[in-house]
């Protein structure tokens, strides 16, 4: 989810919402592929720092979740 999709949920009053990483950027791109191959990690990264530009004065919950597992 890009920021400007992340700000029209936002403007329509969802007010919590979640990220999913898989482990390491290796792990999670090994889990999370995009139809043209490429791994999701470094998407959600920028994403993620985009969203976190975004004026104090809307609200919202952003939870980043962490999946891990015995192999990673």
């Amino acid at each position: 989810m890009d920021k400007k999709s992340f700000e029209a949920f936002v403007d329509i009053g969802v007010a919590n919402m979640q990220f999913t990483i898989d482990g390491s950027k290796e792990a999670h791109d090994n889990t999370r592929i995009l139809n043209n191959g490429n791994g999701t990690y470094d998407r959600i990264m920028k994403n993620l720092a985009d969203i976190a530009q975004i004026p104090i004065d809307k609200r919202f919950n952003l939870n980043v979740r962490c999946n891990f597992t015995k192999k990673t």
